[in-house]
């Protein structure tokens, strides 16, 4: 796509809170045919569910504002390990959660890579059958277990790094998304808006913009 092209599907999104992908703008020759697009994505009556493709712009939007990602690298099968580094995650992690969810509370924290978690729970093992082997004592050596495992947690609090299972990917961010668009949109509403970008953003004159008008041919769009 030309840069007049890539602009606009820009400022659609932008407008409309979707996401287009390159293989549909291709397809998008005239108005008419990005109004149906654009259409489709949102919600057309009080009975549809709001399109999971609004809930990914507004990850995505964060996310490359939080990260300053360039919006072709997230895609809603990204893994969050290729956008978030190490080093910053824990941080990060907890601001992204709060501004998805609009600062309601969401109980998410990074977990311990499972080598560690398997050696605490080996290491428990342990000390039960040591304490059980000297004091015969299964109750002693329970609590001598726990106590074990509570120390070794604590001490590798500074080893969470790993995101949650149920956190792996982009579009594993959209379901805590705290606002999601509501508005019911009627087709003709929807032509007047991308009609009205079109003019903006090629620079033409409005009467110029006919519902099948050639975007390249007719409106000059590079």
């Amino acid at each position: 796509m030309g840069l007049d092209a890539v602009e606009l599907v820009i400022v659609v999104e932008d407008e409309f809170q979707i996401v287009i992908s390159d293989e549909e703008a291709f397809k998008c020759e005239t108005p008419n045919l990005l109004t149906d697009l654009v259409y489709s994505k949102l919600r057309q009556s009080e009975s549809d569910v709001c399109p999971s493709m609004h809930g990914f712009y507004i990850v995505r939007k964060i996310l490359m504002e939080q990260l300053s990602i360039p919006r072709e690298q997230i895609k809603p099968e990204t893994k969050l390990t290729e956008l978030i580094d190490k080093k910053d995650r824990a941080l990060l992690w907890k601001r992204l959660l709060s501004t998805l969810s609009t600062g309601e509370t969401i109980h998410a924290p990074l977990e311990k890579p499972r080598w560690i978690k398997i050696a605490i729970l080996v290491s428990s093992l342990i000390v039960f059958s040591l304490f059980l082997s000297i004091t015969e004592s299964t109750i002693f050596a329970i609590l001598a277990a726990i106590f074990n495992s509570m120390i070794l947690n604590a001490a590798t609090l500074w080893f969470q790094s790993e995101f949650p299972k149920n956190f792996q990917t982009v579009k594993d961010l959209i379901r805590i998304v705290g606002t999601l668009e509501t508005k019911v949109w009627q087709r003709d509403q929807v032509y007047n808006r991308v009609k009205m970008l079109v003019v903006e953003q090629l620079g033409v004159e409005s009467e110029n913009v006919l519902p099948d008008s050639h975007f390249i041919n007719d409106l000059g769009m590079s």
